[in-house]
Order: structure tokens, then C-alpha cells, then sequence
């Protein structure tokens, strides 16, 4: 059964479920309150489950082509302490 689908807002988690039911032959609108949405933040860091979904699109070539892989991270509490 072919669903007529509303996915409210345009983040990483509506744009990916958008992606993956449309793959699915349903029929989706997107429906974001930003009315020019663009990039803010530092960056998005994927892990193996975000890479696999970009290699459900075939995607994930490109992205690691515009990314930067990350060997270590460290933190710090308010302490200094990592």
C-alpha cells in the first residue's frame, strides 16, 4: 500500500526518513518552517550506521570526498580534565 506521507521538518532525521520512504514508493511532503534553511554549525560527524545510510543513496563516496575522517577526540570538563 502506497502511503501519502508528512514529514515535519528538514534536519538530518526528516530529510533521511523522507529519502527512505520514498525510496519506497510512497508519496512524501516535506514540510520545513525555515523558509531559506542553510548550513549552521560545525559539521556532522557520522559514524558507520550515518555512512551506511549514505551508501543506501549512493552517496557515500561523495560525502568522504567533501569530509574530513577523525582519528581521536578528546574533551574536557569544566576542570580542564579530559
Amino acid at each position: 500500500m502506497k502511503l501519502n506521507v508528512a514529514v515535519i521538518g528538514s534536519g538530518s532525521a526528516g530529510a533521511t526518513s523522507a529519502l527512505y520512504l520514498q525510496k519506497q514508493g510512497h508519496h512524501v511532503t516535506v514540510f520545513e518552517r525555515e523558509q531559506d534553511p542553510k548550513p549552521v554549525g560545525a559539521g556532522i560527524m557520522l559514524q558507520v550506521p550515518g555512512l551506511k545510510v549514505l551508501e543506501d543513496f549512493g552517496l557515500r563516496e561523495k560525502a568522504l570526498e567533501h569530509g574530513a575522517k577523525i582519528f581521536q577526540m578528546q574533551g574536557w570538563d569544566k576542570q580542564g580534565k579530559i
